[in-house]
């Protein structure tokens, strides 16, 4: 049996456009992170008396984990891009991953 599908194409749209700013805001973060972390390793003996070294590693440690969540927002982003292009030009084939 045929089922009727209906997206509300505003919302949705809106939808990808908020993961993709979170994508672009973890990306951002990352970067700057990042450079915060690598300032402090080439500080050397300053960061080590400080204990700005710490700081480095736990950086270090949430860093990789801030890229993988801007890489899934950026996916997801590109997904419903797809699925929302894909229900306005008629394609119902993708609806099936929304069910």
């Amino acid at each position: 049996m045929a089922e009727d599908i209906y997206m509300e194409v505003p919302k949705v749209t809106q939808m990808g456009q908020t993961f993709s700013t979170i994508s672009d805001t973890c990306n951002t973060v990352h970067t700057i992170l990042e450079a915060i972390a690598n300032a402090i390793k080439a500080t050397g003996f300053f960061g080590a008396i400080c204990g700005l070294a710490i700081v480095a590693e736990v950086i270090d440690m949430i860093n990789p984990t801030i890229k993988q969540v801007g890489d899934l927002c950026s996916t997801v982003s590109e997904g419903i891009k797809g699925a929302v292009s894909n229900y306005v030009n008629g394609d119902q084939s993708g609806s099936a991953l929304f069910r």
